[in-house]
């Protein structure tokens, strides 16, 4: 995810990210992995906790396949996404309440 802000980190500072969208409060914890100076930082995610996860997969199908599906389209799947988050955070539940 890229962050836009004014004061960025340093590459491999770890950051708790929380942010609320229309499918609820998410809350993660990332690692800076890509500095653009005066521009932004690029995270990785590395904790989620599981009643996060959901809301995340539904947000990032929300904003990367905004139209239904249809025959030879490329909207991404939820096991996709799934998969996609399984890998960066193993799902692990560490981030605090």
């Amino acid at each position: 995810m890229f962050l836009s802000t004014p004061i960025p980190r340093p590459v491999g500072a770890r950051a708790k990210v929380d942010f609320l969208v229309p499918e609820g409060q998410i809350r993660t914890e990332a690692v800076v992995q890509h500095l653009v100076p005066d521009s932004g930082v690029g995270l990785k995610f590395t904790a989620i906790t599981d009643q996060d996860c959901p809301r995340l997969i539904t947000l990032m199908n929300r904003v990367f396949c905004p139209t239904a599906s249809v025959a030879g389209d490329r909207r991404v799947s939820l096991c996709w996404v799934a998969r996609r988050v399984k890998r960066a955070t193993g799902f692990r539940a560490s981030v605090s309440q």
